[in-house]
């Protein structure tokens, strides 16, 4: 019997545990039907030092239980034992002195005194491990509880992120389907005109076919326009630009691109004047933010009538640059302001001046604006013009964190 025992003990010591539970399983049932009560208070608290070992509490403690159960009806049987034997001599000598009996009954007394403290004790030590019990269930249940609510979230979160982006899909694929039009009747009429100006070219007089050549000219420009600006941004989507964000000077910036654009705005008799209350500097990426600024001025010279004019309106406070494209053209009408720098609406149906075009400068804009950390809008009144706007910042993120 002590040989399963120690060979139960030996398998645990090394960890080899399948082999420790067929040893002390063995061992506890033999010394069950023996009624071996200190075997079996050892094997108890074996069991308790392995489920301790494999780190499972619960059952650890039931074990611990079983052998304080078992503990005290050992004791309690040795102190019945010892009780009866002290009586058996009690009676025998009666002949002893008065001393020695109460002698005896001291000693009664103090084991009564020693079983009421175990008793005491073994009570406290009780209580103790249920308040450990509970104590484990609650920590158990509210952490399973945190981990239902981090998963319903994250599930919440990507149900969110894949609804934003079957529709960002969806929007895409709109806008491809708009551009593909534009693209197609741009070239449709340079096919149509320049087929034309081939076959019939010998029968038309200096000015149909001057007007013919112009229109198949403003094809091919607002083509290659619509191209240049299609990969710009399909660049930007994919994140393949690379920003050199800097300190730039606003007046050179808006000098530089009015001087572009001077010439076909004076096909127009149109004045281009910049405005800046003082000389500033702001922080972007200096080669997208004027294609922004060279296409809200190619707009408003569009939208403008010949002989007006167009203000470029730069000031700046302690955070942010503002930048304004004034034309004193048409305007926009409010419900068709809704529709700006958004992919999914056919410009088509924005307005109804002859000169409208593809919108899609307008989101490139937008794009290229948010890239440097900034924001664009527009503000127009229907038959007096129309103001866009966006705003930089003057300031590196470090500086402002400074």
């Amino acid at each position: 019997m002590s040989s399963l025992f120690s060979i139960a003990e030996a398998y645990l010591g090394k960890g080899e545990y399948e082999n420790f539970r067929n040893s002390i399983d063995e061992s506890y049932f033999i010394a069950v039907d023996l009624e071996q009560q200190d075997m079996q208070l050892q094997l108890l608290y074996l069991y308790y030092e392995f489920y301790i070992k494999i780190g499972d509490q619960i059952i650890a403690l039931d074990y611990l239980e079983k052998f304080v159960r078992l503990k005290q009806e050992v004791d309690e049987a040795i102190r019945t034992e010892q009780i009866l034997e002290m009586q058996a001599r009690f009676d025998t000598d009666k002949k002893d002195s008065e001393l020695l009996e109460k002698e005896d009954e001291i000693v009664l007394l103090e084991q009564e005194k020693e079983i009421q403290d175990l008793q005491i004790s073994q009570d406290r030590l009780l209580k103790l491990f249920l308040l450990i019990s509970v104590v484990l269930v609650i920590v158990i249940a509210f952490t399973l509880y945190k981990r239902y609510r981090l998963r319903t979230r994250l599930n919440d979160i990507l149900s969110e992120k894949n609804i934003e982006l079957e529709e960002a899909n969806a929007t895409k694929n709109k806008f491809f389907s708009i551009i593909s039009h534009d693209l197609s009747n741009y070239a449709s009429v340079i096919e149509s005109l320049s087929g034309m100006v081939e076959r019939k070219h010998t029968m038309m007089d200096a000015r149909m076919l001057s007007n013919n050549l112009k229109t198949l000219n403003d094809s091919a420009i607002h083509n290659k326009l619509l191209i240049r600006n299609l990969l710009e941004w399909a660049i930007a989507q994919s994140r393949r630009i690379k920003l050199i964000p800097q300190f730039y000077n606003a007046s050179e910036l808006c000098h530089s691109v009015v001087t572009t654009l001077e010439n076909i705005a004076s096909e127009k008799s149109i004045s281009l004047i910049v405005h800046l209350d003082n000389d500033f500097k702001f922080y972007a990426d200096r080669s997208t933010i004027e294609t922004v600024l060279r296409n809200l001025i190619s707009n408003a010279i569009k939208f403008s009538s010949d002989n007006s004019e167009i203000h470029i309106i730069a000031k700046a406070n302690d955070d942010i640059a503002k930048f304004k494209v004034r034309d004193f053209g048409i305007g926009i009408e409010e419900d068709d302001l809704l529709k700006l720098f958004r992919v999914d609406v056919n410009p088509n149906t924005i307005g109804d001046n002859v000169n409208k075009g593809t919108g899609f400068g307008l989101i490139l804009c937008k794009e290229f604006v948010e890239m440097n950390k900034g924001n664009i809008y527009v503000e127009s009144e229907f038959g007096k013009g129309t103001d866009f706007i966006f705003k930089l910042p003057v300031k590196t993120e470090k500086d402002e964190k400074d």
